[in-house]
Parts: C-alpha cells; sequence; structure tokens
C-alpha cells in the first residue's frame, strides 16, 4: 500500500492510496476458490468444474468484482489503523480509477473521525442534588395506590360523581342535520370527566340519578379529536339506566396480598418502603451526575457532526423498538397513537442525542487526560458480571477475537463517573427554595 497524498480539514482526513497490484491479484484468486468451492454445474461435482467451463459461463472478470472490493477494503483499513485514526461511521471512497490487471489502483478515501475535544475543569465540580428520605405518608401513599388496582364497579343509587361509570341510553344528531351514528346508543357505559363527549356532556351528568333525562347542546371545536362532529353543534339527549361508583377495598385480603406476592401487609409495607428508598437512591444518583455532567459539558470546546448525531438518533430510535417489541407492540404503532411521524419524533430527540453525544466524548476525553487505560482482566470481569454465563474462558476468547469497543466504553464511563462524583463537593441548599 502507497498513500500518495493525504489531507486533514477539521475533522475529516481525504487519502489518495494505491492498493498494490499484488494484494488485487491474490485477493482475487482467493474469492475466486471460494466461488468455485460452491459453484453446483450440471455435468461436475459441486466445485469441480474446470476453469473453462466456468469462463464461459461467467465471464472472464468471474470473482474480479468481489476480489477488487476486498483488495480495496483491506488497504483502507490498514491506512486507518496506521494512523490510529478514531473513526465516525463508514469510510467513503468518493473516487475510483479503472481497474486494468497487474496495475495497482489509485483511489480517494474520506474519513471522517470523531472531533477534537477541549474539556473545562472536570475535578472538585458541585452538586445540589440531595437524597430525599421516605416518610410513613409515602408509603402510606403508595399502598393506597396499590389497593387501588383492586378497585370494582358497584352499582349504585347516589347521585353520579366524576369518575362514575354511567350507562346511559343516547341519540345524538348535527343540529339542523343527520344523526351521529357514532354516538347513538341504546345502551353505552361512559366514564365521567372522561370528555369523550365534550366537558359539558360530563357536567348534564353530574348530580343526576337513574332514571334522570339529559340534553345537552354543545358546539365543538375544529380540531376535536372525532372528525365526525369537529366544528359543528350537536344536540345529545338521553337518559341514566344504571350507575357504578368505584370502590377501592379499605384493606388488602388475602387473595390480594397473594397476588403482589406476600405473606401479610407487614411484609407488603416492608417492600413498599424498600422500593421508594431505592427510587429515592436512583433518583439522587441520576440528578447528581446530570448536575455534574451538565458542567463538564457547558464547559467543552466541540463541534458535534451531523454523522455522530445521527448515529446517537439511530441508536435511541433501536432502543425504543427494543422496548416496544418487550411491550408487545411497535414504534409505528405507539407514534400513530400519538398522532406523530418518525421523522418528527427523531427531531424532538435531537437535543438529548446532543447532550449524550457530547457526554460520551467527555468520558474519553477525561479517560485521556487522566491516563487510563481498561485491562483485559478488568474487561473480562466487566462482561462477566453482564452475563454470569458465559464461562471465564469464553470471556477470554471474546476479549481475544471480538470488537470490545463498546464494553471499554462502559467501563471508561464507570471510571469517568468515579472520578467527577468522588471529587466533587456536595452544596447543600439553604432552603427548600433555593434547592
Amino acid at each position: 500500500m502507497s498513500v500518495l497524498s493525504e489531507v486533514k480539514n477539521e475533522n475529516k482526513w481525504v487519502f489518495e492510496i494505491e492498493v498494490p497490484s499484488d494484494l488485487i491479484h491474490e485477493l482475487i484468486g482467493k474469492k475466486q476458490n471460494e466461488i468455485r468451492a460452491e459453484l453446483e454445474i450440471p455435468g461436475f461435482r459441486k466445485g469441480k468444474a474446470p476453469d473453462e467451463v466456468i469462463k464461459s459461463r461467467f465471464g472472464d472478470y468471474f470473482g474480479v468484482q468481489e476480489g477488487l472490493e476486498w483488495a480495496v477494503d483491506v488497504t483502507c483499513r490498514k491506512a486507518i489503523v496506521e494512523r490510529q485514526l478514531n473513526v465516525v461511521g463508514r469510510p467513503e471512497i468518493t473516487k475510483m480509477g479503472e481497474y486494468k490487471p497487474s496495475e495497482s489502483l489509485a483511489i480517494t478515501l474520506e474519513v471522517e473521525v470523531l472531533p477534537e475535544v477541549v474539556l473545562g475543569t472536570y475535578k472538585g465540580l458541585s452538586y445540589s442534588a440531595t437524597l430525599t428520605p421516605v416518610t410513613d405518608d409515602d408509603v402510606s401513599q403508595t399502598l393506597a395506590n396499590l389497593r387501588e388496582r383492586f378497585a370494582t364497579l358497584e352499582l349504585v343509587d347516589s347521585p353520579i360523581q366524576i369518575q362514575d361509570i354511567a350507562v346511559v341510553s343516547i341519540q345524538s344528531q348535527i343540529q339542523d342535520g343527520p344523526a351521529v351514528e357514532s354516538w347513538t346508543n341504546p345502551n353505552g357505559g361512559i366514564r365521567v370527566g372522561s370528555g369523550l363527549f365534550g366537558e359539558s356532556f360530563d357536567q348534564a351528568l353530574i348530580g343526576k340519578v337513574v332514571g334522570d333525562t339529559f340534553q345537552v347542546v354543545d358546539t365543538f371545536a375544529d380540531d376535536f379529536q372525532f372528525a365526525e362532529v369537529a366544528g359543528k353543534t350537536v344536540v345529545m339527549t338521553g337518559s341514566i339506566k344504571e350507575v357504578r361508583s368505584r370502590k377501592v377495598p379499605d384493606v388488602f385480603t388475602e387473595a390480594m396480598l397473594s397476588q403482589l406476592g406476600v405473606s401479610d401487609e407487614a411484609a407488603l409495607t416492608q417492600n413498599c418502603r424498600d422500593y421508594l428508598e431505592q427510587d429515592a437512591q436512583t433518583t439522587f444518583v441520576n440528578q447528581r451526575l446530570e448536575q455534574l455532567m451538565d458542567q463538564v459539558v457547558s464547559g467543552m470546546t466541540i463541534t458535534v457532526s451531523d454523522t455522530l448525531l445521527n448515529m446517537e438518533l439511530d441508536a435511541m430510535v433501536a432502543a425504543e423498538e427494543e422496548r416496544c417489541k418487550k411491550r408487545n407492540t411497535t414504534l409505528n404503532d405507539e407514534l400513530k397513537k400519538a398522532n406523530q411521524t418518525l421523522d418528527a419524533w427523531r427531531e424532538s430527540l435531537k437535543e438529548t442525542a446532543l447532550i449524550r453525544v457530547k457526554a460520551g466524548l467527555a468520558y474519553s476525553k477525561i479517560a485521556e487526560l487522566e491516563g487510563w487505560t481498561v485491562t483485559e482482566e478488568e474487561l473480562v470481569a466487566f462482561i462477566g458480571k453482564q452475563d454470569p454465563k458465559l464461562s471465564e474462558f469464553q470471556i477470554k476468547q471474546m476479549v481475544e477475537k471480538g470488537d470490545m469497543r463498546q464494553f471499554v466504553g462502559f467501563l471508561i464511563r464507570e471510571k469517568a463517573i468515579k472520578l467527577l462524583v468522588e471529587s466533587a463537593v456536595h452544596v447543600v441548599p439553604s432552603s427548600p427554595e433555593a434547592a
């Protein structure tokens, strides 16, 4: 390989490279052998057809394109490795000469590399996040929320209240116009306060009892959720046939406790406290890191390219798709429910993606400034912690043969966070207002 010229412009390198003719010849030959071994031509055993038969069928350039691409890829990788470039995205071949047998091939390669990062202060920063203690009232509220899961709907004779379920006979029509078929039902259940038929309808039902009648005339906004009535005046008449009120149990029964996976209410209370304390600890840790990283990122000098930003956005979309899959849905379905397009949702993620990119680059820069390296022992221990089913031998083989950049990135992040936190100063707010 011969690099004829190289130019760096900000975070991009452009190389003019000569791919050696002997490498091209060698790899074309290897690729031809690979293809030949898999060919099945009538009259010959698999992989045993003579060259003249193969060439008569596929032409003189059999395997040449594949071998040529291989030689170009090997040469490009070598140029990148020799210069220890941290490449972003896929290298791009912007120009390629004409292939001629027994001659070297000239190509122009363009690669984007990680941007230069200049950090400000990252040690001795301050944070004001505090660990919120869990109170008995917090635990009581959590237990009350759990009892809500076991609420039942009971028939009542009392006047309708918000959140009651009213079974109504309803007829609806556009004023001086046709009936609204989807809003006409002799036996329809409605949660009062849901706004399904508009706020005026809900207000008209409150205080009524079984047997009462109602009439509501309402003009709906142009952007109302039901297109059939949007921008129109609708007359709704009907009667109350049944009222059900939501009844929350005062205490947990044995059956309820069993469903919650505990033997008694004391155990459930302790579980609630443990959960709340863990949640408070997680919130504190996240807020502390967010406050510290805000200072680190704001003190950085860096230009984030569109390539880096789009790679992070792609990763965020892929992660959300995986979460949707676990919930037995799809991202497209969720976006449709929210009346949002994928492009619009990606656009809304850009600010978060930019912060994540900057944070990742900051962690790497801290590692560089601190002179950190990740040892094989650290990698083995980290991977083993992530997947306890793997044996030490399997993990070591992964480390030797695989791409460990993602795992190295995780470990660098952990070390950087530990340094930020241990060197930081906790500033306790003087008052709730100051917090």
